[in-house]
């Protein structure tokens, strides 16, 4: 086996194993889990710039791993499952790239059930086991609906858990 395959089925590998993370993270209510398959200096963004604004982020906004986990901690309180059924992927081994369109299911406490498509944009560390940045295009008219709704969720929970959640403004 070539070095282009080994690192192909390791980057291949590693990003279903970086969906499995989100699920694991979500069912076990520990958003450290959200950064196991990133590298220490990851860094996350959110795509389009429209949905950037409607969320009242900074334009070129993102999260480093620490931020991200405190951020999604109220989110995770109140999902009760969530699955991400990889509709896509792609691999480029030469510049240790991979991309998912991925299905979000998840379901809110009191709520119904939603899906939300996102494409992901991953880039790996020289080996393909970990992630070095994330960009992450979510569907925008879908995603603001979920935020309003998980505004309304989180505003039942602990103060401590509402801590770093960003809301439609």
């Amino acid at each position: 086996m070539s070095a282009n395959d080994v690192l192909y089925t390791a980057i291949e590998s590693s990003t279903k194993a970086f969906f499995g993370d989100l699920e694991e993270a979500i069912r076990v209510k520990n958003t450290t889990i959200l950064s196991r398959t990133l590298a220490p200096d990851c860094s996350r963004s959110l795509a389009p710039e429209s949905l950037i604004r409607t969320f009242g982020m900074p334009e070129g906004f993102s999260w480093t791993n620490e931020a991200y986990e405190q951020h999604m901690k109220p989110e995770v309180a109140i999902m009760e499952h969530a699955t991400y059924e990889i509709l896509f992927t792609a691999v480029d081994s030469q510049k240790r790239k991979s991309v998912a369109r991925v299905a979000h299911h998840t379901k809110l406490r009191g709520k119904d059930a939603v899906r939300l498509e996102i494409v992901w944009f991953l880039d790996w560390n020289e080996d393909g086991s970990k992630v070095k940045k994330i960009a992450e295009f979510v569907d925008t008219a879908e995603s603001i609906k979920i935020a309003q709704s998980m505004k309304e969720s989180v505003a039942s929970l602990p103060s401590e858990l509402k801590e770093g959640n960003v809301v439609l403004r």
